[in-house]
């Protein structure tokens, strides 16, 4: 009896351990794969997430660069204008330079050719005045020159440094060159214009920075239009 009870005793034990075998065979591989199933799942979801914040991301820079090139296309036809303007009254000044005959000017005509300066109204009512009284003399206009000058170049520099952030750094420099030599220019048309020295020297430093601006100039076309081709090329591009 006690032999009956061993034996059946170490075959329930047996069936117990081959039920818990066959039972680990099946459901661990499972298991497992149920656990690397999470894990992919999860290596997945955080791989979708960091791609989207990199396309955010990116996205942002692109709308960043558009924002700032359409910036850049607004200011940079501005800025060349008021350069280009005023280098052309700063060039138009020669020591033979006339001025009209004022006495045979009608006040319109007159008024019309203070306009072409852009003087400001209260010198402009200054000088129509005296040619309304006759004592207007070529002093008068020549003596508010460099006074207008001065008034062109600030405007310019205000606006050069109002936008200077949308502004490349090789435009900035060739912009700043360009005022340094207009301010040396007006400098000398206030010697020679304001007040009255007949100075060859002075002369000769005018033309010369006028002359260097001339190339200047170019040089400010040449980089903006070079800017603002390759930004257009990059925005098709995208």
């Amino acid at each position: 009896m006690s032999q009956m009870l061993s034996f059946l005793q170490n075959w329930g034990a047996y069936a117990i351990m081959g039920i818990a075998a066959i039972t680990w065979k099946h459901w661990v591989p499972k298991l497992l794969d149920y656990a690397l199933d999470k894990k992919i799942i999860k290596y997945k979801t955080d791989l979708e997430t960091e791609k989207e914040k990199q396309l955010a991301e990116y996205g942002k820079g692109i709308t960043g660069f558009n924002k700032f090139f359409d910036k850049k296309y607004e200011v940079y036809p501005v800025m060349y204008s008021k350069v280009l303007r005023l280098h052309g009254e700063l060039s138009n000044w020669a020591p033979s330079q006339y001025t009209p005959d004022f006495p045979r000017l009608s006040l319109e005509e007159f008024a019309d050719y203070l306009d072409a300066f852009g003087f400001s109204k209260p010198d402009k009512r200054e000088l129509i005045a005296k040619q309304e009284t006759g004592e207007f003399s070529d002093r008068d206009f020549l003596r508010l020159l460099p006074r207008h000058f001065a008034s062109c170049l600030t405007k310019t520099n205000n606006h050069f440094l109002e936008n200077r952030l949308f502004i490349s750094k090789e435009v900035e420099l060739l912009v700043e060159k360009f005022i340094k030599n207009a301010a040396r220019s007006r400098s000398g048309y206030y010697y020679v214009f304001e007040a009255f020295q007949k100075n060859y020297e002075k002369w000769e430093e005018i033309e010369s920075a006028n002359k260097e601006n001339d190339q200047v100039i170019l040089d400010i076309f040449n980089q903006m239009r070079a800017e603002l081709e390759n930004g257009n090329q990059n925005k098709r591009e995208q």
